[in-house]
């Protein structure tokens, strides 16, 4: 709530669903009973509202690593809710991609295929800003023939980013931060 009231007036016809967060959890509910509710939200408001309404779900709560086991119930629930739907599932990776959680991407984790992933910080390691949008081939096919914009011409933004993956890979550092996961949960 504090990071929304931060970005209002929120663009007409936004709707929110509850953050997953167990330990107090917003429907009242345990583990072991809730069905992941907050999951199944999301139909309840789309029905609700009215499912042409809304085009896309933006999943954006991987920045806390410890609730990619909540993650693991709650994004397979939401994939098949926007498939039901024909809605878009964007996942943010934003803070999380690039190795943060052991692997390239935290949806990697989570067996699930988001539609659209948008990612920055890690692209580069903050060295250069820089952002970027992954896309299925059914998001980019209406597009192909038009796709172009300001930073396409821009390479002082996109070569670091080439340089900072090979590195990644080069260096193993994906791999490392799987072995050093653990350990970092134990201090």
């Amino acid at each position: 709530m504090p990071m929304r009231q931060v970005m209002e007036p929120l663009a007409p016809g936004a709707a929110f669903i509850e953050s997953p967060y167990c330990y107090r959890c917003p429907h009242h509910l345990t583990r072991q009973n809730c069905d992941m509710a907050c999951a199944r939200e999301l139909a309840r408001i789309l029905e609700f509202e009215g499912p042409d309404q809304f085009s896309v779900f933006i999943g954006s709560r991987f920045s806390r690593l410890r609730r990619l086991e909540t993650a693991r119930g709650l994004l397979p629930i939401i994939r098949d809710i926007c498939d039901r739907y024909g809605i878009l599932l964007i996942i943010d990776e934003v803070i999380c991609g690039f190795g943060r959680t052991g692997k390239m991407f935290a949806t990697e984790h989570l067996n699930v295929k988001a539609d659209m992933i948008t990612m920055a910080k890690g692209l580069t390691s903050g060295y250069v800003p820089l952002g970027a949008v992954g896309c299925t081939d059914q998001v980019m096919e209406p597009s192909r023939s038009s796709t172009t914009c300001t930073p396409t011409g821009t390479t002082r933004c996109r070569a670091p980013s080439g340089q900072n993956i090979e590195i990644l890979k080069r260096d193993r550092l994906v791999e490392n931060s799987a072995a050093m996961g653990p350990i970092s949960w134990t201090g």
